[in-house]
């Protein structure tokens, strides 16, 4: 296994791609090695000593190819560190709030719970109306959502120290290897 750690994301116009971009950079910043991929490109997790996974939500959904990724992947992701964070709601509020509680979409609770990760985090997102289809245009309207960039890059940082904290806790010298029960989260 080396000693780098995974940042999985999809993003349909790039605001979730410059969230794990953000995350890795706070990684980077205490020397952590890191592989920033787009889930269409990911070719294994294995070799990677913690994931990180993220995901743009569209109307309560994640993007397909995510659970898909966690899905095939999630006996080897339940035997690491991973943190799951989902990218999405716009307007003023906590974004739990603006979500009414969800974190995770109703038909990945399961598969989420095995993998049971160290923490899933909903983060504001980004709707620039212009990116926007026709379909998606109507929807927003009819729906009322706000557009503009909500995200709050000192959330995102936080989240990430808190990835580094379970790391530096949890693994011992520049190897990566385990302390002893380091899933026990």
């Amino acid at each position: 296994m080396e000693n780098k750690v995974l940042i999985v994301f999809a993003s349909k116009y790039g605001a979730t791609r410059e969230i794990a971009e953000e995350i890795g950079e706070c990684l980077e910043e205490v020397d952590l090695e890191v592989e920033i991929i787009s889930v269409e490109q990911v070719t294994g997790v294995d070799r990677y000593r913690a994931v990180v996974i993220g995901s743009a939500v569209y109307l309560g959904r994640w993007r397909r190819r995510v659970k898909h990724f966690l899905t095939e992947n999630e006996e080897i992701l339940s035997r690491k560190p991973v943190w799951i964070f989902s990218s999405g709601p716009t307007g003023t509020g906590q974004p739990e709030v603006l979500l009414k509680g969800w974190k995770v979409p109703v038909n990945m609770k399961k598969v989420v719970k095995n993998i049971n990760p160290v923490d899933v985090m909903v983060f504001h997102g980004k709707i620039d109306l212009i990116e926007l289809n026709m379909f998606e245009r109507l929807a927003i309207n009819k729906m009322r959502i706000p557009s503009g960039d909500y995200r709050n890059v000192e959330s995102i940082r936080e989240w990430a120290n808190s990835i580094i904290s379970y790391l530096n806790d949890n693994y011992t010298g520049i190897s990566g290897d385990p302390d002893t029960d380091n899933k026990n989260k």
